[in-house]
């Protein structure tokens, strides 16, 4: 942007200083000098206006190419986005999956941890009150003990 800035000044500049042999800019500082028509007139800020119009389309045309820069820069990243996206939601459903797995290992292991293989068993009921509660109230009309060992099977 300073460049098209200095390109203006210049340009304005060297206009200004005499650059021009239209008698449409130079009688304003003459009084001699004939009266220009409005054509003339309009002529000549045309001829000192194209000068300005390319610099501002040069950089009109600089200003669109970094935007289609930017544009492809941002379509890149938001496809990188979207397959990160893509590998959290599969990471969150196996991570899912081994809880499952997990609570099912703890489970068993809460159960070979009660079994008894003695002939003996030690039933211990946690949360006791609880379910006292969910049995009077009828939400709960069952427990089931953990597997145990009872002796030999006679028949």
């Amino acid at each position: 942007m300073q460049s098209f800035e200095r390109q203006l000044q210049h340009i304005i500049q060297g206009q200004s200083e005499g650059g021009t042999d239209n008698p449409a800019v130079n009688s304003s500082t003459d009084t001699s000098a004939p009266k220009v028509s409005p054509e003339g007139a309009a002529k000549a800020s045309l001829k000192l206006m194209e000068p300005v119009l390319g610099v501002i389309h040069h950089e009109l045309d600089k200003v669109i190419n970094s935007l289609h820069a930017m544009e492809g820069h941002y379509r890149q990243q938001q496809a990188q986005l979207d397959e990160l996206e893509a590998q959290i939601r599969q990471q969150q459903q196996q991570l899912q999956l081994k809880d499952a797995a997990l609570a099912d290992l703890e489970m068993r292991l809460a159960a070979q941890e009660m079994a008894r293989y003695d002939g003996t068993i030690l039933w211990k009921i946690s949360g006791f009150e609880g379910k006292k509660r969910e049995a009077i109230s009828g939400q709960t009309t069952s427990l089931y003990s953990p597997a145990f060992y009872s002796g030999p099977v006679c028949i």
